[in-house]
């Protein structure tokens, strides 16, 4: 895993989140956190510093019918990931019966002149084939694009490579 920083990630703390690819680190390790409580993490912390509602938060992330119990849930466990107190929170708090609100975060930008993920190497047929795919729509070629592979091997960072080299 690379422990370079991408433009999208959030920074509070010691904590480090990436909001799209729903991964926390602490420092430089990993923090575990199941796929429903990182949502709603990456929902109230691009949401930073105002009240979110539960039921916008289950709107949110839960599409359809579902008990409110479910934000409890995912709501502890983010705190345990975190480290943080309903007593004396550090980073989320309770508003009340209302909902939540997340403190401020920070956008980590990526350093200029920082080598790429050694996950890279090999990789330029694929970075190839986007480019080809991206020529083609902009001459106003309709097209669908898929990357597909099994989690882990990459797939986020050949489209951020992309669109780093295409800006």
């Amino acid at each position: 895993m690379s422990n370079l920083s991408h433009s999208r990630d959030l920074a509070f703390g010691s904590f480090r989140f990436d909001p799209i690819g729903l991964r926390l680190w602490r420092d430089r390790s990993e923090v575990p956190l199941q796929a429903k409580p990182a949502a709603v993490l990456a929902y109230l912390a691009t949401n930073a510093g105002r009240v979110v509602l539960k039921q916008e938060l289950l709107t949110a992330v839960w599409p359809g019918a579902v008990s409110p119990a479910v934000l409890k849930v995912a709501i502890r466990a983010i705190r345990v990931a975190l480290d943080d107190t309903t007593t004396q929170p550090r980073f989320l708090e309770t508003c009340g019966r209302a909902g939540y609100r997340f403190r401020s975060v920070e956008r980590i930008r990526q350093t200029a002149g920082v080598a790429a993920p050694a996950f890279l190497v090999g990789r330029e047929p694929e970075l190839e084939r986007l480019r080809q795919c991206f020529a083609a729509a902009r001459s106003a070629r309709r097209q669908l694009v898929f990357l597909t592979g099994e989690a882990g091997i990459g797939k986020t960072a050949v489209v951020d490579r992309f669109v780093t080299a295409s800006a």
